[in-house]
């Protein structure tokens, strides 16, 4: 099997995200057995995997392995219809399309917020004590579970969390202590996880025991889509082989003639401290390729393109908008799409039939 590891699909994805997202459709149409794995807890991934247009069979989550939630028949549950909310006991007074009030005997004792994208779906319920702080939140599986429980101390600060397979069984627990003054994730703590409990001190001893877990089932490939998670991917050992992919320059100055010996410093646990400890590299260009085997020694590099694009026909040049000016890019500082606009600005001066998408 081949693992794309991630930390996540996000509901405002990266190119990374798409690059992988394409990459298995590819994989997928060839016959190539392939899977994207992501290590973030994410209640609503069944909702982000419709936007990249992948299915919940071509992502193996962490929490959702843990969990024994990797295949889950989706369904909806209305907050109004839910049985976790008493309706003898309990009244529920809508204040917006987001969040409606749980009252008990005309006392408010509680907010249930509905799932984003949704029309009066069970998002999360959250609790309050008798001054009406929050004291703990019931996060719901947008397939139709009670995912998680986060607890809070009397302060506002989060406390442990909880997580529950579709069945409501505890199987997962993280502990936060009061490290120095700030309250800190201490212990990953599996729960009854092959008949004993596991603890780990961080979700990165807990991912790669996770990873391990996987390669140690069956043959696996990890190729590792995120420089965070480096580290990660290294330590683990029961993989078949590892592959870093490289989305984009891997050094501060890549149009320096005779190339550079010099990395980016998100960079420096792969070019540094596990160049080793990788079977190889993948970059999009034999430029790229050419300036790494000329200063490091990578067991090995390959061209591997970025992604791909279905072939389709194109509007024939007479028939285009020659006045149209088309960008395309996230909306994020290092992107400077505020740039595009002040060009375009300028371009219209003289050219006032221009608009800009």
């Amino acid at each position: 099997m081949n693992y794309f590891v991630n930390e996540n699909i996000f509901s405002m994805n990266s190119g990374t995200e798409f690059s992988a997202a394409k990459r298995l459709t590819l994989f997928k149409r060839n016959g190539v057995p392939a899977k994207v794995l992501t290590r973030n807890y994410n209640p609503l991934l069944i909702d982000d995997l419709k936007r990249v247009g992948l299915e919940q069979a071509d992502v193996l989550n962490m929490y959702n392995y843990f969990q024994e939630a990797v295949a889950v028949v989706p369904q909806d549950i209305d907050i109004r219809y839910t049985e976790v909310i008493d309706k003898f006991d309990y009244h529920i007074v809508g204040i917006d399309a987001n969040e409606s009030q749980i009252l008990h005997h005309g006392k408010v004792v509680g907010k249930a917020l509905v799932a984003p994208a949704t029309v009066g779906l069970v998002g999360s319920l959250e609790y309050y004590n008798d001054m009406n702080a929050t004291v703990a939140k019931d996060v719901w599986d947008r397939r139709g579970f009670k995912s998680s429980t986060q607890y809070f101390h009397p302060d506002g600060q989060i406390g442990p969390q909880v997580f529950y397979n579709p069945a409501g069984e505890p199987k997962l627990e993280i502990v936060r202590m009061n490290v120095n003054g700030t309250l800190m994730n201490t212990m990953y703590q599996l729960l009854n996880y092959k008949g004993r409990a596991w603890r780990f001190n961080s979700e990165s001893e807990l991912f790669i025991f996770f990873m391990n877990e996987i390669a140690a089932a069956e043959p696996s490939v990890l190729i590792n889509d995120r420089p965070s998670l480096i580290n990660e991917v290294a330590a683990v050992t029961e993989a078949t082989a590892k592959w870093q992919y490289l989305h984009s320059v891997h050094t501060h100055n890549p149009e320096r003639v005779g190339g550079s010996k010099h990395y980016v410093d998100y960079l420096k646990p792969l070019f540094a401290t596990h160049i080793n400890d990788f079977d190889g590299v993948m970059v999009a260009t034999e430029e790229q390729k050419a300036e790494i085997d000329k200063f490091f020694h990578f067991k090995e590099v390959v061209v591997v393109p970025d992604t791909f694009a279905d072939a389709h026909d194109l509007v024939p040049i007479k028939k285009r908008d020659r006045n149209k000016i088309v960008y395309l890019g996230r909306i994020s500082p290092e992107k400077e799409p505020q740039e595009a606009i002040k060009i375009f600005a300028k371009a219209k001066k003289q050219l006032p039939d221009l608009h800009l998408d």
